[in-house]
């Protein structure tokens, strides 16, 4: 994704996609372990997918991560 501007690493709440990993972190918090790197990668994928449904779309192609 060329956007040319890049969020400050100093200003999380100006940058979009650190709201979206908020959001995938409290859809995996309630599970802290898993059992392995596959599990923990098929639940950030699910994550992914609710928030689709929930944000539409056009918000996560916008940030570069939609298909």
């Amino acid at each position: 994704c060329e956007t040319g501007a890049y969020p400050s690493r100093y200003s999380p709440h100006l940058n979009p996609v650190e709201t979206i990993w908020r959001r995938v972190k409290g859809f995996l918090m309630p599970r802290r372990h898993y059992g392995s790197v596959e599990e923990l990668r098929e639940a950030v994928v699910a994550a992914m997918e609710r928030l689709r449904e929930g944000l539409g779309q056009g918000v996560l192609q916008n940030l570069c991560i939609g298909t």
